[in-house]
């Protein structure tokens, strides 16, 4: 069995805007008279069962027809089409952009994010040991990053190396989006790409920023100082009641936001965290109260053991997870001033790029890439443009 409402979404997609899959993938299909139809069996494998590509062949014959192939194809025509179309990602890329820009599909507001994917088995050139939003930092890995609409449409794909950080790719980023870009987008990133460097090249593009301020102890102090001194503009925002200082800082407007639900909910989020671990360590306390070791360690000198001190304290132990300078406010920089409440919605919903990055995990597999960059490439290309449904 086999879906039509995937093919329908393919089919309604690529005739609204023109022969989408013509246009971007057509020009590098070379000789290989299938390629449009595999790259549209790639997009249905991923708008639904997402099942491997060497199983991709299991689909009914009828459906083959349908998306307008002329006989089954091969398994490894399959592996070859992924690998021309991730070198050649950066030509899918621009004309992916000519075609949104043309029916006017890019917004001015623009969500740029960053993500990884370590690599199971061979790594290719790319493949750098760097810090793993996989928990697994002993792999080598792949960073890349999305820019997406607020509509939903995503206007830019970038593909780094492992250890590439996110202020750095951020100019990668940059380069690639400004293509269809219109002066005056507003860019909405989080503190991860924060840099003053990087805010200068934003303006020297005559683009808009809005960020967040790095959590930091400093810098929060300053905030909370210049929140509980400023004049506070209050607004409702899904029945939760938010408090805004605004105020103009190094030719920035700064945003300073304070809920007492949110404030309230952090904490018994944190106490909660604290009391589970206090019932964890209850067998430690009463193992150092006892004097039996906590543990053993075999060496080669012999076995180590593990004992406890148990260092009283006068006062009630405060919940550790708690930091003062940093519970009471959220900060955003800006170099648009706009009504406070606009700009709160704007960082609410940035989380678009982080939700492609879940359904690219989850949907593709991208927590393990096993068929080296080019194979990566084309996943993520895939699913880039599959928003475009």
């Amino acid at each position: 069995t086999y879906s039509i409402g995937n093919l329908a979404v393919i089919d309604k997609a690529n005739a609204q805007l023109g022969g989408y899959f013509e246009q971007v993938f057509g020009k590098i299909a070379g000789k290989a008279h299938d390629f449009v139809p595999m790259v549209k069996l790639f997009m249905y494998n991923r708008l639904g069962d997402c099942f491997a590509t060497n199983r991709l062949t299991s689909y009914p014959m009828e459906l083959f027809s349908m998306l307008g192939f002329k006989s089954l194809p091969k398994e490894r025509s399959l592996y070859r089409m992924i690998e021309r179309v991730g070198k050649q990602y950066a030509f899918v890329l621009e004309e992916h952009q000519k075609i949104i820009k043309r029916h006017n599909l890019v917004t001015m507001e623009q969500f740029m994010d960053f993500s990884s994917s370590y690599f199971e088995g061979r790594a290719d050139a790319l493949g750098e040991l760097g810090y793993s939003r996989d928990n697994q930092p002993g792999k080598k890995q792949i960073t890349f990053g999305i820019s997406t609409g607020i509509n939903n449409i995503p206007t830019a794909l970038t593909i780094q190396k492992g250890n590439v950080q996110d202020k750095e790719h951020f100019q990668f980023m940059l380069r690639t989006a400004e293509a269809v870009l219109e002066e005056g987008s507003l860019l909405i990133t989080d503190c991860g790409a924060n840099s003053k460097s990087n805010k200068e090249l934003i303006r020297g593009k005559r683009f808009h920023y809005l960020t967040f301020k790095g959590k930091k102890v400093g810098p929060y102090k300053e905030a909370i100082r210049v929140f509980h001194a400023g004049q506070k503009h209050i607004f409702v925002m899904n029945d939760r009641k938010y408090e805004c200082v605004k105020r103009t800082y190094n030719d920035e407007t700064q945003y300073i936001f304070f809920s007492e639900d949110l404030k309230r909910e952090q904490f018994a989020r944190k106490e909660k965290r604290f009391q589970k671990e206090l019932e964890r360590n209850q067998p430690l306390l009463k193992k150092t109260k006892t004097g039996k070791p906590l543990s053993e360690y075999y060496s080669s000198e012999g076995i180590i053991v593990a004992k406890g001190i148990l260092q009283k304290i006068i006062d009630d132990l405060g919940n550790p997870h708690i930091k003062w300078c940093l519970r009471d406010s959220s900060s955003l920089k800006a170099v648009l001033i706009r009504n406070p409440s606009l700009f709160l919605h704007s960082t609410k919903i940035r989380t678009k790029p982080k939700n492609l990055f879940v359904t690219s995990r989850k949907e593709l597999n991208l927590d393990r890439c096993g068929i080296g960059v080019n194979g990566q490439s084309w996943d993520m290309s895939c699913l880039f443009s599959s928003q475009i449904s």
